[in-house]
């Protein structure tokens, strides 16, 4: 969550409560958030398919803020790949 080039998205998930040291706790709200919303877009290209889903967070705090989750599932796979959040 350190990372000096991810514009600023570490702090916003540090407002709502989430903790660098319990980094498995972001990791396990962001895959829930995959399951529990609607996906927005959906994009193929050769590569695969880019998902983005939107919106409630649940977070540490209960402000549940909305977010955006990008997932991609590469051509011939199934299973997919988290990319980023914001």
């Amino acid at each position: 969550m350190d990372n000096a080039q991810n514009g600023g998205k570490a702090r916003r998930f540090t407002q709502y409560g989430f903790e660098r040291a319990d980094w498995t706790h972001l990791a396990s709200a962001l895959r829930n958030h995959s399951l529990n919303n609607q996906i927005a877009t959906a994009t193929r290209s050769p590569h695969g398919t880019k998902y983005v889903v939107k919106c409630s967070l649940r977070s540490p705090d209960h402000r549940n803020p909305c977010a955006m989750s990008i997932w991609m599932v590469e051509t011939g796979q199934n299973i997919p790949r988290f990319v980023t959040a914001y």
